[in-house]
């Protein structure tokens, strides 16, 4: 018995550090993101606030600038079927083979909320950064 409690015991250790190394990677992806993000130079500089804007137009230079195909779009991701009008966010989809993918705040999201909304242009995306200032 004492070594099946020994056994389970050196399983849960072995548990508690792979969950301890996915995160320590988790957050390593994330500031390489981050650093990919902000250390774009022919990017525009970012406004004061630093919103939802601010970041899809980062994440829309770094998708562009590697060759994908971007679209910046609106949309509430806390109702559906909203009007242009009810938008209060921002976000890109980037061309990934035949698949849209949805990049918000440096990550891909898969959830149908993020593929309904409105295109807009990179021209009134700039317009948004700008009138944060």
């Amino acid at each position: 018995m004492k070594e099946f409690f020994e056994g389970i015991g050196c399983l849960l250790g072995c548990l508690v550090k792979l969950a301890v190394l996915a995160v320590v990677i988790g957050a390593v992806i994330a500031v390489i993101i981050a650093a990919q993000v902000i250390f774009l130079p022919d990017a525009p500089q970012p406004s004061p606030t630093y919103d939802c804007d601010d970041n899809t137009l980062y994440l829309y230079h770094h998708f562009h600038n590697l060759g994908f195909e971007v679209k910046p779009i609106v949309g509430n991701l806390s109702m559906t079927n909203e009007t242009f009008k009810q938008s209060n966010h921002v976000w890109i989809l980037v061309k990934i083979g035949d698949e849209y993918i949805p990049y918000d705040w440096g990550g891909p999201y898969i959830d149908k909320q993020h593929y309904e909304g409105y295109f807009i242009s990179y021209k009134l995306l700039l317009k948004a950064v700008e009138r944060d200032r």
